[in-house]
């Protein structure tokens, strides 16, 4: 990093932005400005010292490299805004967080002249202290190219982290398996929590006794890999325990069911690749096909 400090706005100062702002102000970057439309936001920047602007060209216009941390959905509206702001110089670059917005977001301040990119933390951020102790060191889902790009590797080699090159056209599928990672499984947990439940166990502690088996799989994955960590009764080639889950799954939520059905279809595949026979592996999945045949007709009933 040069002994120069590289100027750097903000705009959107929710979790994500402020993490940034508050990590890289520490890294080799002097925070010029944040901007944001939630008064939380502006007193979250006001509190760690930044100079905080009425709208988000002014807040744009004095740095060289400007993070634009909205909401998807407002990523293009703002770009606008702060290209018709008049912000814009020439070489100056900005980056949008999103996931699944392609760089094509960024149409209206690349056509004023700037270089511009994505960098999208591979991430979940559920605070802001969750979000400045997980950000550094994370993969970045990264589109960008020229000088847009050498921008995007300073400050992801300034966070200590790893840069993911994904095509402008395939950004809404980067996108769709960070949310099957990450937001998928807190749904996942949630089901295996209510089933807990319909036993009789109160909803807290059915949580609090899920968490240590899931962080046992997260570092057995982690440790072994994906086909390595796979146990239960699928791996096992145990077709009458999946058949006794068959009995109970018949009478929950039909949801549960048809997770159950699609996870299992793949932990089978997993299972046959480490080798499990077809004969069994046959039995296995006609014993799912029951379990989501039935969650169908009981969904298309409700």
């Amino acid at each position: 990093m040069s002994q120069v400090r590289k100027t750097l706005a903000v705009v959107g100062a929710g979790l994500v932005g402020t993490a940034f702002a508050r990590l890289l102000a520490v890294r080799g970057y002097e925070v010029t400005g944040v901007w944001s439309r939630s008064r939380q936001g502006v007193e979250r920047s006001e509190r760690a010292g930044f100079k905080v602007f009425g709208d988000a060209a002014a807040a744009a216009a004095e740095a060289e490299v400007v993070l634009v941390t909205v909401r998807d959905d407002a990523v293009h509206l703002i770009a606008r805004e702060i290209a018709e702001g008049g912000a814009v110089r020439a070489g100056q670059v900005y980056l949008h967080t999103s996931g699944s917005q392609g760089v094509d977001a960024l149409a209206p301040l690349a056509s004023a002249g700037a270089l511009v990119g994505a960098i999208h933390p591979l991430q979940t951020f559920a605070a802001v202290d969750a979000a400045i102790e997980l950000l550094p060191g994370s993969y970045f889902g990264v589109t960008a190219e020229g000088p847009a790009l050498e921008a995007v590797e300073a400050i992801v080699s300034a966070l200590g982290g790893t840069s993911l090159m994904i095509p402008e056209s395939e950004r809404v599928t980067y996108h769709l398996s960070a949310v099957l990672a990450s937001n998928c499984f807190v749904a996942l947990v949630e089901l295996a929590s209510l089933v807990l439940v319909a036993v009789g166990v109160p909803e807290r502690e059915a949580q609090a006794a899920l968490l240590p088996l899931v962080a046992g799989t997260l570092r057995n994955i982690e440790s072994l890999g994906i086909e390595a960590a796979l146990t239960g009764p699928v791996a096992r080639g145990d077709a009458a325990t999946v058949a006794g889950h068959a009995r109970v799954l018949a009478r929950l939520d039909p949801r549960v069911a048809e997770a159950y059905a699609s996870l299992s279809d793949v932990a089978l595949d997993l299972a046959r690749a480490r080798g499990l026979g077809p004969e069994i592996a046959g039995e296995l999945a006609a014993v799912l096909a029951g379990v989501r045949a039935n969650a169908a007709e009981r969904g298309a009933g409700a």
